[in-house]
């Protein structure tokens, strides 16, 4: 794993390129502290820089930048090929020998793309990456990101006068770290992240400066002096993957179970090949529980899982990791940590996320990847990318029963449903979820009844459900003139309702391309890179993804649960009653802290003055939402969060 950036130069006259890429390196020594290395050409204005995690061949014959063989192609690359050992014997077949220096998966990619060109490399490819490569016979560069978006890359144009120079990199601290940039915050972007607590690709805080979407490449020929003619085309598209489904569905059960099973295997297996010391995330859940399991029927050894757990009870899941590894057999190591612990975290978040993002499990998924990298492991295998992919989450069962009870009524009357709900006390509402059951209840019937009453369809309820705010111009103070999705309406309205999915797996091709990539890597990348550790997602393998598609929706949801197939796959390791409990996640009890221990935080970034001069939210209704959930009036935790987050980075990036 590694961090890259660079620049092209339009006028080619800026000097002392050396100097701005170790600036770039510097900035992304987190993401690789074991070597680094810039390349540059002068007489074209073209800087590459590359900063090292050691995993596969741990040699100096992995440096990068890397040359082809030819010294036609220059390399930078962040990321893992799992098929690459497959990739070398079909080159060596159809091209003869290739005379290699070394085992380094990047040596295998860069003369792939020697022999079969980049376009014709990217669909052989099996991993997770993004890369920059520079042709320099036919001075093109190009930028390419992974199928399901695992590694980021940003790039834009930052103009000095009539100078114009293409920055790119792994973070945005790469490209900041060019001495000129002077980009200003993007207001529809900051809208965005109110609205969904992350900044949704393609989009990034800053103007003129945006993440190339997952499944996307960008070819930049830099003899143009025009870079406005660029844009990003698709080398994947997932809306490719469901077209070719067409005719080839899985109706057959065990037939399914079985062929998802050896791919989930395949995957595994492949993932787990490093040359450093690895483990397997455990929290006890479906998806972590089946990586681990695959991986310890893969091994000849006893293999390493990893879990960390809190002192609040209410909030820790390491004794059923606990329970499943001791079944296993596995190896496995467990940290516990205080409140004061995860608190100790909250103001560092935008070190670690230099773009705003406020999803609370951001705590406890660097405690982990802290916690993993401490015991020495280099390299952990995730269970991230199934709730997306075989309807996991709470929203694909929930929206269709709301819409059955609630869509029915007319629009008239939903005021005072609202209404209604509003009268009933805090007391009330909480001893009808005790009675009823219900996890969260009192926030989950607020949050619902506040949905449907502007709902005028069950999509337009999951867009609702998905983001915090009816009107983000309320408290942005920005008037916004396009409906909030979090993909572009032209790709929604050409590509994706064009192939008439059922309202449950549109659902989930929403999150694919826009959670997914935008929140879910986003986490995890950066909370794993910022000590140097390699996360690797099994479930998100090219093969993987193809067949799941290739599934009925009953398959993925039975019985008003998700992940049905993947629990009967995993009963045949660990019995039921080790793993079948309602969904958790990495729950943080941020609506406690802001009333005790975080409130004099949230106290000082909200300061109403301070908010005001910023000019950024509106002071009154951020005041507001503070003191109502301070009071217990309202719990306004997660639209407090976005904020406090906001604020938090505003402070220390203007």
């Amino acid at each position: 794993m590694c961090g890259i950036a660079g620049l092209i130069c339009k006028d080619r006259q800026i000097l002392a390129l050396d100097e701005i890429g170790s600036k770039m390196n510097t900035s992304l020594l987190n993401r690789g502290p074991d070597d680094s290395g810039i390349w540059i050409d002068n007489d074209i204005g073209i800087l590459l820089s590359h900063t090292r995690l050691s995993v596969n061949d741990l040699s100096k014959a992995g440096h990068q930048p890397m040359l082809s063989s030819s010294n036609r192609f220059v390399l930078t690359f962040n990321g893992e090929i799992y098929n690459h050992w497959d990739l070398r014997q079909e080159l060596e077949i159809t091209q003869g020998s290739q005379n290699w220096k070394s085992h380094s998966d990047t040596e295998t990619l860069i003369q792939a793309i020697e022999c079969w060109g980049v376009y014709k490399t990217l669909t052989k490819l099996i991993g997770m990456f993004a890369f920059g490569i520079f042709d320099r016979k036919e001075n093109k560069f190009y930028l390419a990101r992974d199928r399901f978006g695992e590694k980021p890359i940003y790039w834009g144009i930052t103009d000095v006068g009539t100078r114009k120079v293409l920055i790119f990199g792994s973070d945005l601290k790469a490209l900041k770290s060019y001495p000129e940039f002077n980009n200003t915050i993007n207001r529809e972007s900051m809208g965005l992240f109110i609205n969904y607590n992350y900044v949704p690709d393609p989009h990034s805080i800053y103007e003129n400066i945006w993440k190339l979407e997952a499944g996307k490449i960008l070819e930049i020929d830099v003899t143009d002096d025009d870079y406005s003619k660029i844009y990003p085309m698709s080398w994947w598209q997932l809306e490719d993957t469901i077209k070719n489904v067409d005719g080839r569905e899985i109706e057959n059960e065990s037939e399914a179970i079985n062929l998802l099973k050896q791919e989930l295997i395949k995957s595994v297996k492949s993932q787990s090949k490093a040359d450093v010391k690895i483990t397997s995330f455990l929290s006890g859940g479906i998806d972590s529980s089946l990586v681990s399991a695959l991986l310890q029927e893969t091994s000849n050894s006893q293999i390493n899982t990893f879990t960390i757990g809190f002192e609040n009870k209410r909030f820790d899941e390491a004794t059923y990791a606990r329970r499943i590894s001791n079944y296993l057999g596995s190896n496995h190591s467990e940290l516990i940590f205080t409140n004061e612990d995860a608190l100790n975290i909250v103001p560092k978040i935008n070190e670690y996320y230099s773009e705003p993002f406020a999803d609370p499990a951001a705590i406890p998924t660097l405690l982990l990847c802290n916690a993993a990298k401490s015991q020495g492991y280099t390299v952990a295998l995730s269970g991230d990318g199934a709730d997306e992919l075989f309807g996991g989450y709470n929203r694909y069962t929930m929206a269709p029963k709301i819409w059955k009870y609630f869509g029915i009524i007319p629009n008239f009357m939903k005021p005072m449903l609202i209404n209604s709900v509003n009268k009933l006390s805090t007391q009330s509402i909480d001893l009808i979820g005790s009675i009823l059951k219900i996890r969260q209840f009192r926030e989950r019937l607020y949050k619902i009844t506040d949905k449907i009453s502007y709902s005028n369809s069950l999509e337009d309820l999951y867009y609702r459900l998905i983001r915090e705010w009816s009107d983000v111009s309320s408290i942005t103070e920005y008037k916004y003139n396009q409906p909030f999705t979090p993909i572009s309406n032209e790709r929604l309205n050409q590509s994706i309702h064009e192939l008439k999915l059922d309202p449950v797996t549109f659902m989930m091709v929403i999150d694919c391309l826009s959670y997914l990539p935008g929140n879910n890597q986003v986490k995890l990348d950066r909370a794993s890179m910022a000590v140097g550790l390699e996360t690797r997602s099994p479930f998100l393998d090219k093969n993987v993804g193809e067949l799941i598609w290739r599934l009925p929706i009953n398959l993925k949801i039975k019985n008003n649960c998700g992940k049905y197939i993947l629990k009967e796959i995993l009963a045949d390791y660990i019995p039921k009653k080790l793993f079948e409990r309602p969904k958790a996640g990495f729950a943080t009890p941020i609506n406690e802290w802001i009333k005790g221990p975080l409130r004099e935080w949230a106290e000082e970034m909200l300061n109403s003055n301070k908010v005001r001069d910023e000019g950024f939210l509106n002071p009154e209704i951020t005041t507001k939402l503070l003191n109502e959930h301070i009071q217990g009036v309202k719990d306004n935790s997660k639209k407090l969060w976005s904020a406090l987050i906001w604020e938090s980075w505003i402070d220390k990036n203007i």
